[in-house]
C-alpha cells in the first residue's frame, strides 16, 4: 500500500466522521427543539393558571371585573382602575407571550391557535378589556394587530 492509498482512506474516513457528527449534531438540534417547545408550553400554561386564579381567587375582584363589564370603565374609582388595570394587563401579558412565542417558532403548533381562541372569549366576555386596549398602547405591535383582529370579528358576530 502507498502513501496516496493511506492518504485516501485517511480522507474517507475524516469524510465519514464529519458526517456522523453532523447527523449527531441534528439529532441533538432536534431534542433541543422539542425540549424548547416543551418548556415553552409548560411556563405558558402556568402563566394562564397564575394569571385566572389573579383574577378569580378573590371576590372583589370578580366583582371588580363584572362591574367594569356591566358599567364601563368610568364606573371605577382610580384605585379601583388600578386594581383592574393590574389584573387585565397580567392577562393580556400572558396571550401576548404566546403570541410571540408561537411567531418565533419555541412554541408547540396548535398552542397559539388555542390560545387565541381563548383570548377572542375572554375579549367577547370582558368587553371593558377592548375599552382599555382603545386607551392603553402597551402591547406591541403585532399582538395589538391580533386584537384588532378579535375586535373586529366580534363587531361581526354581533351584525349577524
Amino acid at each position: 500500500m502507498d502513501w496516496e492509498a493511506i492518504g485516501a482512506i485517511g480522507e474517507i474516513a475524516g469524510a465519514i466522521g464529519v458526517i456522523t457528527s453532523l447527523l449527531y449534531l441534528a439529532v441533538q438540534i432536534h431534542h433541543s427543539n422539542k425540549a424548547t417547545r416543551a418548556s415553552t408550553y409548560h411556563a405558558i400554561t402556568s402563566d394562564v393558571r397564575m394569571a385566572v386564579m389573579e383574577q378569580t381567587n378573590r371576590p372583589e375582584d370578580v366583582t371588580l371585573l363584572l362591574r367594569a363589564n356591566q358599567e364601563g370603565l368610568d364606573s371605577l374609582t382610580p384605585e379601583e382602575f388600578i386594581r383592574w388595570n393590574a389584573l387585565v394587563v397580567s392577562m393580556l401579558v400572558v396571550f401576548e407571550n404566546c403570541f410571540h412565542a408561537h411567531r418565533e417558532g419555541i412554541a408547540h403548533e396548535e398552542m397559539w391557535p388555542s390560545a387565541r381562541r381563548g383570548l377572542k372569549m375572554s375579549l367577547r366576555e370582558n368587553p371593558s378589556f377592548l375599552e382599555w386596549f382603545e386607551i392603553n398602547d402597551t402591547l406591541t405591535t403585532g399582538f395589538r394587530s391580533v386584537i384588532v383582529d378579535i375586535g373586529n370579528e366580534l363587531k361581526t358576530e354581533k351584525t349577524n
